[in-house]
């Protein structure tokens, strides 16, 4: 039987956490919970449903997962954003995977999730979000996450191949869109820190061209519009935050 290691990184994830660890009970060895100083009811939650729990600072989403996988007593990872579930039927392909007692998990194969993604609880269809897969469980002896302060992956260079297992991995995006403005700025920050450091600059047409551009092409070209209004504010924060990444950050 192969031990699994569950990661997830924190911070204020009260709303979240608690779905996230259950959905991965029975098929974790450990759960592991690295956080960034919450202030609200996370660690408390997370101790009560049996998880290890530990604090980090937070430098970037890939270095802060880098540092969760690096922590974790397993080599194969089971690695959840807060605000994802595992469904059943995803479940239960984990799990025959884990326990084929016939052949052992090859390590140098990821598996990718098929996922859902749901916005103020609506599942979104368009966009890119109808189509949607990640990598979410694999060896750290082969793979791990990249060093991105933003819109972090898992580096599969070392790899022979990624399977896709049966079942949605379920994804809570934003309860509000008050929510996905905040978030939309942190991560554009991140981003414009990134372009910084890159040495890159970019004039105020050529910003106004890239945010005009990602909207038009998610609305009308990915089909947006057939989201109704929370697909048109989608569209519109993808736009917005666009603008900020090349900004530096400002508004």
């Amino acid at each position: 039987m192969t031990q699994i290691s569950a990661v997830i990184i924190t911070k204020n994830e009260e709303l979240n956490i608690e779905r996230c660890i259950r959905s991965m009970k029975g098929i974790a060895d450990e759960i592991l919970v690295v956080d960034s100083h919450s202030t609200d009811r996370t660690e408390e939650i997370c101790r009560q449903l049996g998880a290890k729990f530990v604090q980090h600072d937070f430098k970037g989403y890939g270095p802060q997962k880098q540092f969760a996988v690096g922590e974790a007593a397993n080599d194969w990872i089971l690695s959840l954003d807060a605000d994802e579930e595992l469904s059943e039927e995803l479940r239960a392909s984990i799990l025959e995977k884990k326990n084929n007692t016939e052949e052992e998990m090859n390590e140098e194969i990821a598996y990718v999730f098929p996922r859902k993604n749901y916005y103020c609880k609506k599942l979104i269809r368009h966009i890119g979000w109808g189509h949607d897969s990640k990598i979410r469980l694999f060896n750290r002896k082969f793979a791990n996450w990249t060093n991105n302060l933003v819109h972090e992956t898992v580096d599969t260079s070392n790899l022979t191949a990624t399977l896709t297992l049966k079942g949605d991995l379920k994804h809570y995006t934003y309860n509000s869109v008050e929510q996905h403005e905040q978030k939309t700025t942190t991560y554009a920050r991140l981003a414009a820190t990134e372009i910084k450091m890159s040495g890159k600059r970019y004039s105020q047409p050529i910003i106004l061209i890239k945010a005009a551009y990602r909207f038009l092409l998610d609305y009308f070209v990915k089909l947006g519009i057939l989201d109704g209004y929370y697909g048109f504010k989608i569209c519109q924060m993808n736009a917005r935050y666009v603008y900020l990444k090349y900004s530096g950050g400002k508004e």
